[in-house]
Parts: structure tokens; sequence; C-alpha cells
């Protein structure tokens, strides 16, 4: 059994472990808020920065990580078309849970559980462009369209996105790179010991948030997002295996990328802005699972 698919498992667990102890009344539905905060304030900055140990800044790869912010984009436009004539506040779930992608702690151990290590860097750059948006992009967009009457506020979304500390850190990070500025080594120790646990919080607060008893239509609109969410990521596949001359290895990595589950960050956000918990939480974990599956039966596809 690959590396990949053990860690696949792990997640699993980690999600039942955590719908098990709010069963069990060890853990209360408050105790997934705290997580969330624990992982967007903390553990997840620290996984940002821990990302950038040994990073180079090649400009050849930059139009990949244009491509895993623009493939973002177009997502949220679907989603904006598609969820029209929903409820503002269904609408919102529907934006943020159509765009963006778990890569660091989702897709990049299928890719390094089996490819050779040179083809890493094309999931990480992906990343990089995936990142910007998922980190505040998204967050500060929804948010917006949440407090105006109209279809989109820039001053809402400057002031939303520059107050995203995941955004900024990756920003900054960023910045860094591009200009060759080196941090010490211990920065790195330090940010990768706290970082490695994000994805421990993170899993646990999607089992502890996860809602039994959930009303049908809340269950209905989950699944529906689900479906709009993966039927859109085959269409996005699907062209660009038909029209992007790339390697046939960097185009299963990237499709290894675009048939990720909606980043971890997503259910902080829907707390934020005051969305439908039950619906988020039934979309986050279910979304792992999916994608479990999906690149399961690709991979054995292929090899």
């Amino acid at each position: 059994m690959s590396d990949a698919i053990i860690k696949s498992i792990s997640y699993l667990v980690i999600i039942l472990s955590g719908i098990l102890l709010r069963k069990l009344n060890i853990l209360e539905k408050d105790d997934g808020k705290t997580l969330s905060k624990i992982s967007v304030r903390f553990t997840l900055p620290a996984a940002l920065i821990a990302s950038f140990s040994g990073a180079v800044f090649v400009f050849e790869l930059i139009l990949l990580a244009v491509f895993g912010f623009m493939i973002n984009v177009v997502m949220y436009g679907l989603a904006y078309i598609i969820y029209a004539k929903e409820t503002k506040e269904d609408r919102a779930i529907g934006l943020l849970n159509n765009s963006s992608y778990n890569i660091g702690s989702f897709s990049l151990p299928f890719v390094v559980g089996s490819f050779s290590p040179s083809y890493a860097i094309y999931a990480s750059i992906f990343d990089m462009g995936n990142s910007i948006y998922s980190m505040g992009v998204n967050y500060a967009w929804v948010d917006s369209y949440l407090k105006s009457e109209k279809s989109f506020n820039l001053k809402e979304f400057i002031k939303k996105l520059f107050s995203a500390l995941p955004f900024m850190i990756y920003l900054i990070m960023m910045t860094l790179l591009a200009l060759n500025i080196k941090l010490p080594s211990l920065l790195f120790s330090i940010t990768s010991m706290i970082g490695s646990s994000n994805v421990l919080i993170v899993m646990l607060m999607f089992g502890v948030l996860f809602e039994l008893n959930v009303h049908k239509d809340d269950l209905f609109y989950a699944f529906k997002v689900l479906f709009i969410r993966y039927f859109s990521q085959t269409i996005i596949v699907l062209l660009m295996w038909q029209f992007i001359p790339l390697d046939i290895k960097v185009l299963q990595v990237l499709t290894i990328c675009l048939y990720a589950p909606p980043t971890s960050i997503i259910p902080s956000y829907i707390f934020n802005l005051g969305l439908n918990e039950k619906s988020s939480s039934i979309i986050s974990s279910f979304s792992v699972v999916v994608s479990i599956l999906i690149i399961t039966f690709l991979m054995n596809l292929w090899y």
C-alpha cells in the first residue's frame, strides 16, 4: 500500500475520531470552532512559512502559478452563475466551496508517493497561485458580496483581503522569495514542527463540526454543491488534457491537484461569515472522501 493511500486512510480515521468524540460528548461543537481558530491563527500560518523552506524562485514556472490562480477564478465565476437563483447565504457557500484546492496536505502526498521527486515542484508551483487565491481572495470576494447590495464591493474586498492572516503570510513569503532574501533555518525548523500539526487539527475539526442530525434540505444542498464542484472539475480536467500541451506526467500531477477537496480553511471562513455550518461540515468531510475515491481510481487507471 502506497504512502499516499495510507495518509488518505489516516485522514478518514481522524475525521471519524472527531465524530466519535463529539458523539461521546468528550468534545463539543464549540471545540470545533476553537480548533478552527487555532488552525487559521497559528498552525496554518506556521505551515505556510515552513512550506517555503528550500524554495527557489523560478520565473519560467510562474505561468503555472498563474494557471493555479486563474482556475480558481474560473471556478468562482461558474459558481456565481450556477448559484444565481439561490439565497444569498446558500450562494456564498457555493462560491466558497466550488473553488480552492487543498494541495499541501492532500494532493501533494499523492504526488510525492506516486511520482519521482522532480514532479512535486509542479504541484507546489500550482499551489502558489492557488494559495494566493484561497488564503484570502475568495474570502474577501464572498465577504464583500454578503455585505453589499451590489455584486461586488471593491473597498470591502481590499479591506478583507489584507486582514486575512494566511494571505498576508503568503504574500510576505512570496516577496522574500522573489527578492532572494534568506530566512534563518531555525525559523523553518520551528514553523515546520508547529505546522505539521495543522492537518491533524483540521481533520479533527471536520469530524467535530460534522452534524449527524441535519435537516434534509441542508443535506440535499451539501450534495448539490459537491456534485457541481466535481462535475465542473471534470470538465476543466478534460479541457486541460485536450488543449494544454504538457508532458503526460505533468498533466497527471495537475489532475490530482484539480481533484483535491476545498482548502481546509473554508470551514473557518464559513464560521467567520456566519453561514450555514451544518451544510459546510458535510461538504468538507465528504469532499475528502470523494477526492480520495476519484484520485485512487485514476491512479489505478494510470498504473
